[in-house]
């Protein structure tokens, strides 16, 4: 923090859109709050997930805890170009993530899900496919 003036942030204890939606409004312990331009939000979730990453590189063995979110809806579609897949998630605020990857990912991703949840994929299910 020495190389950049910096206010040292230990707690987010809330968080608002300005009345224009032009910003948003995070409280913290300090007396003013950030005001983040909602067209920034993009960039500064890529900096949090960045920051989270490199803190849990740092972090002693054994706390390397997920982030987790209870998603409420999700679905799964193809790029725009066709090359891949898009899984998108959404949270129960209405927040939105998509996450893209290699359509040849497919089968692994349903061979993943087909032994969390103990049902075998359809095309093999004993005594044949299934028509």
């Amino acid at each position: 923090m020495a190389e950049h003036p910096a206010i040292p942030i230990d707690t987010v204890q809330g968080h608002m859109l300005t009345d224009d939606g032009s910003r948003l409004l995070i409280k913290t312990e300090q007396p003013l709050a950030l005001a983040v331009q909602t067209s920034a939000l993009h960039d500064l979730l890529a900096a949090v997930i960045a920051g989270l990453a490199e803190a849990r590189a740092r972090a002693p063995q054994g706390n390397k805890e997920k982030l987790t979110f209870a998603v409420e809806w999700w679905e799964i579609g193809v790029s725009q170009d066709g090359a891949s897949m898009v899984l998108s998630f959404r949270l129960g605020n209405g927040a939105e993530f998509c996450f893209q990857i290699g359509r040849d990912q497919a089968p692994h991703m349903r061979d993943v899900l087909s032994t969390i949840t103990g049902n075998p994929p359809r095309s093999t299910v004993p005594g044949g496919a299934v028509q």
